[in-house]
């Protein structure tokens, strides 16, 4: 059996992503201290509708 090195077999380009978006979202929830709207989500986001 192969050994793999943790770092590399954990390295997800797609998932860091996830979830720094996901903390853009927690931070701007924190921040309102109340539910987000959906146009509050879409900006913490960076979406443009």
């Amino acid at each position: 059996m192969t050994s793999i090195d943790p770092a590399e077999r954990l390295n997800d380009d797609v998932l860091q992503e996830e979830i720094a978006l996901l903390g853009d979202v927690i931070a701007a929830a924190t921040q309102a201290g109340r539910p987000l709207c959906q146009a509050e989500v879409d900006r913490a986001l960076g979406v443009d509708r």
